[in-house]
């Protein structure tokens, strides 16, 4: 079955690719293949994840999330509509749900969780699809090569400097590599129904 990939260079993409590989047919889609409307590259498609986009980064030009989460996605997808594939996966963020004041979004502080919410509702709103929609919800992911902020706090962890953590009684939802990647594989056996979907550890 052929399965593509978009943002396969990044942690989640890159970890996706090397463990799908010896059971699909995985063929990693750049974002020079979607903006050239590379159509020879989605004959016989079985699935689309879509890791792509823009998230760990110091830029919090609005412009530039939006160019890379929404409108990359929008012409993603209009390719996508005039396959026969099965499946096509987004990978959002849990980050919607802590941003969202009186069901809106300030795009202005939080660019990221605003452009993840506008690409959902967009996918959530396409009429005559015929493959089946998931939209799954992250927390932090870990795993090895993991990127952003939770390779900054283990490098810091690693100079075994004290922390002043002793007081803070903060706790982050977070969800392994292995754990994503054996969830997306039962979204690619259709053993599940939702559509948006919160996923993490215990």
């Amino acid at each position: 079955k052929k399965i593509l990939v978009t943002g396969s260079s990044g942690f989640i993409g890159k970890n996706l690719d090397e463990s799908l590989r010896s059971r699909f047919n995985i063929i990693p889609v750049h974002r020079k293949d979607i903006m050239n409307k590379n159509h020879s590259i989605f004959n016989d498609i079985y699935a689309v994840i879509h890791c792509g986009g823009l998230a760990h980064t110091k830029d919090k030009e609005l412009t530039n999330f939006y160019k890379a989460n929404f409108l990359y996605t929008k012409k993603l997808i209009n390719l996508c509509v005039k396959t026969n594939m099965k499946h096509f996966i987004f990978l959002s963020t849990i980050n919607i749900d802590f941003s969202t004041k009186n069901n809106l979004i300030d795009k202005k502080n939080f660019p990221y969780a605003y452009t993840k919410k506008k690409t959902e509702d967009l996918l959530l709103n396409l009429k005559n699809k015929k493959f089946k929609l998931y939209i799954l919800r992250l927390p932090l992911v870990y795993g090895n090569g993991v990127k952003g902020n939770l390779k900054s706090l283990i490098n810091i962890v690693k100079k075994n400097v004290p922390l002043p953590f002793k007081q803070i009684q903060s706790r982050k939802t977070i969800l392994s590599i292995s754990n994503l990647i054996s969830f997306i594989v039962l979204i690619l056996e259709s053993k599940i129904k939702k559509k948006l979907i919160y996923i993490s550890d215990k």
